[in-house]
């Protein structure tokens, strides 16, 4: 005889499938946004750098390779696909920018773009919908 799964189970399943559900509309959205080639690391240096900006936060490469550890060598190809388009990549999303402190000009803060900071309102609306 099956074991019948218990209702706090159950309850979790339920909920983990929703939150695989919402995934994959911000997924889909992302693809729709960007490019269909982006990676899971790219999304993670996006997020990232979204998470601080969206806060008023300011954040530098150094501190998202020492925050975020897994994305190891992916930064530099993740700046390649988010940054502005330009001569050495015509295919930029233009996500992300970088801006030079006022105070130092070797700090390089990372900022969303306008067009970034409207890619991370659609996930958000898309994530409460």
């Amino acid at each position: 005889m099956a074991k019948s799964k218990s209702p706090s189970t159950l309850t979790t399943a339920v909920q983990c499938a929703a939150d695989m559900e919402q995934l994959a509309v911000c997924g889909s959205l992302l693809t729709e946004l960007g490019s269909e080639k982006l990676t899971i690391r790219q999304l993670l240096f996006f997020y990232a750098v979204a998470y601080h900006d969206l806060r008023n936060l300011s954040v530098n490469i150094p501190a998202i390779r020492e925050l975020y550890p897994t994305l190891g060598r992916a930064i530099e190809k993740s700046k390649e696909t988010l940054f502005p388009p330009s001569k050495h990549n015509p295919d930029g999303l233009g996500w992300i920018e970088q801006i030079h402190d006022e105070d130092d000009r070797r700090m390089r803060w990372l900022k969303l773009t306008p067009k970034g900071r409207q890619v991370a309102e659609a996930l958000s609306v898309a994530l409460r919908s």
